[in-house]
């Protein structure tokens, strides 16, 4: 189960519980997703898990994986696994969810982050004047807020399907392009393509807290 929830280079983050016999880790993934582990000790009974994650925007769906007593038969000299790790895509998540694990049993939910990355695109001049070249600037927001951490990164701009030039993102997260003459033409289809370098993401979660109700 604790390959499902990280791998290498991915990052640990901080966990608390309210009980003793339920366990949690959780990691910040270099896919995007967070994953969160509940391990219950218990041999005697379920408990359910009010799971709250800060500082990051989670979707509301994800991946659960499970295993544990339940996955075994016969006697404690014959410890076989008779089902594999159970795999199944869960709703109603989010940054605020519960959970009931199972006496003996470890869940794994791996949660995509809820981020939405855009470009949009604005001119200096519409309608244009012919032969009078506009400058197009394109700005790329995460989840409707202007992104200032990629500066230095590039924006191609586009005439359709033909690259007419790049911009240089800056610290508010807009880059600018003003074609040439040569570029220029009364049918000119705009277009920006951004492509980033570093994966967009708000700042890592620094606390995951898990209480027993």
């Amino acid at each position: 189960m604790a390959h499902l929830l990280a791998t290498p280079g991915d990052q640990l983050v901080a966990t608390t519980s309210g009980s003793s016999s339920l366990r949690v880790h959780a990691t910040l993934r270099q896919d995007g997703k967070v994953g969160v582990m509940l391990a219950n000790d218990s041999t005697s009974r379920a408990q359910l898990a009010s799971v709250t994650i800060s500082g990051v925007t989670l979707a509301g769906s994800g991946t659960w994986f499970q295993f544990g007593a339940t996955n075994f038969a016969g006697t404690p000299t014959n410890p076989t696994p008779t089902f594999p790790v159970s795999s199944n895509s869960v709703s109603g998540l989010g940054n605020s969810f519960s959970v009931i694990v199972p006496t003996l049993t470890m869940i794994d939910i791996l949660i995509p982050t809820g981020i939405v990355t855009s470009v949009s695109l604005t001119t200096s001049a519409s309608p244009s004047t012919y032969g009078v070249a506009p400058t197009f600037t394109a700005a790329v927001q995460t989840n409707g807020t202007a992104v200032g951490s990629i500066s230095g990164e590039t924006i191609t701009f586009y005439d359709g399907a033909v690259p007419l030039g790049t911009g240089t993102l800056d610290g508010t997260g807009h880059a600018a392009f003003t074609p040439s003459a040569t570029q220029l033409s009364p049918s000119l289809t705009r277009s920006p393509l951004f492509i980033p370098a570093t994966l967009l993401m708000p700042a890592a979660p620094t606390r995951r807290r898990c209480r027993k109700r």
